[in-house]
């Protein structure tokens, strides 16, 4: 039985570590990518079932950037993608695709706010991976 391969994709390294213990604890094998550009790269290696990407890396819409890339690729588009944001509570902004035009550009399956808890990692993972 082949475990599920989750990348993570954030420049947070706290973050990643954390969510990494969660992941490895629930059965799943995890890489972690700190960067848009290495994220591209560990899918094309390590071909995980689920993304969990940040929205802002390196720059302000790496997360964006990186989500069109995986999804205009016909090998990688469908792969499901879980955008991590903590605009909310940096911005005040409430970050949400509702248009069809939105839904269009940001090309992500999901959303999770930091911080995150192990139960809505576990939900949201079990929802995307079958």
């Amino acid at each position: 039985d082949m475990s599920k391969k989750i990348l993570l994709v954030d420049d947070d390294q706290d973050f990643t570590m954390m969510n990494e213990a969660v992941l490895l604890n629930l059965g799943y094998e995890v890489e972690k990518a700190s960067s848009a550009q290495e994220g591209l790269d560990k899918i094309k290696e390590f071909k995980p079932d689920l993304v969990i990407l940040d929205l802002m890396m390196e720059h302000y819409d790496s997360g964006f950037t990186l989500s069109h890339k995986i999804k205009s690729n016909p090998e990688t588009k469908d792969i499901p993608l879980v955008m991590v944001t903590s605009v909310r509570r940096e911005t005040e902004m409430v970050f949400d695709a509702r248009t069809h035009e939105e839904k269009e550009w940001i090309k992500v399956d999901g959303f999770l706010e930091k911080p995150i808890s192990p139960e809505d990692l576990s939900a949201t993972v079990t929802k995307y991976i079958k």
